[in-house]
């Protein structure tokens, strides 16, 4: 089914793998998908993934054969796409085991314009925009994509985190992902915030305690809680605000 809102993507590929991409690009154009086709080069991190919402990588045999697709240079595109706040998914072509690039998701080809199309219609009917975590995941095992919303800040991240999760373990993995501060000071010391976090699904408070936590059965929202420590009285809401930016830039749209 087209997709209502034309998302841009940009849809890279090793050279021999071009009638995969060129078919994928077809399907996902009939899609009302907005493809933009690279092959990879010597400089795979092209300035037009700027503009581009999603990245999309075709992954073979072909792939890991150029000089560049190390560990270390996987490692620095994966934090360069999070600095970009572009989303990454690797669409396998053949059994080449996968690269460390920590994807949102990896899907095969078969299928893979619809399946690709099902995720972003889904960041489409969000209320609020959809980013990935600001801080590049790096992980032990198994993950799950989790989304994290936040009514306070206007925004829905992407959190990675274990595929088995506990209480404990999600908590540990949102304070992480999204760089929770804890505390924010300002005016020179003479003012100062606390903050404290609750998650929840459909209402229902997630403690850290609970054994087991199904995070595909919804969204996860991030609840906010501000404590002044000192001086609030003296400042105008203007001050407040600018207070509460700086402590979550970094999350901000």
């Amino acid at each position: 089914m087209p997709l209502d809102i034309h998302p841009k993507v940009f849809l890279s590929f090793a050279g021999k793998d071009r009638p995969h991409a060129d078919s994928l690009h077809e399907e996902l154009e009939s899609r009302n998908v907005t493809t933009f086709l690279n092959e990879l080069t010597e400089t795979p991190v092209p300035d037009a993934i700027a503009s581009s919402d999603y990245y999309v990588l075709l992954w073979s045999s072909h792939t890991p054969s150029r000089e560049w697709a190390t560990d270390s240079w996987t490692a620095g595109f994966a934090a360069e796409l999070t600095r970009r706040r572009a989303f990454l998914f690797v669409v396998r072509v053949d059994e080449e085991p996968l690269p460390l690039l920590t994807p949102r998701k990896h899907i095969d080809l078969v299928d893979a314009a619809d399946r690709l199309v099902t995720t972003w219609r889904a960041d489409r009917k969000s209320a609020l925009p959809v980013f990935p975590q600001p801080r590049p995941p790096v992980p032990d095992g198994p993950t799950v994509a989790v989304p994290v919303r936040s009514h306070d800040l206007g925004i829905t991240h992407v959190v990675m985190a274990p595929l088995h999760l506990t209480g404990e373990s999600l908590h540990r993995a949102v304070h992480s992902a999204l760089r929770l501060p804890e505390e924010q000071a300002g005016f020179d010391g003479q003012v100062g915030l606390r903050f404290s976090y609750r998650l929840s699904q459909q209402g229902t408070v997630i403690a850290p305690g609970e054994s087991t936590v199904d995070p595909r059965s919804d969204v996860v929202d991030l609840g906010i809680h501000v404590e002044w420590l000192a001086g609030d009285d003296a400042l105008d809401v203007d001050q407040k605000r600018l207070l509460l930016i700086a402590a979550f830039r970094h999350l901000l749209p």
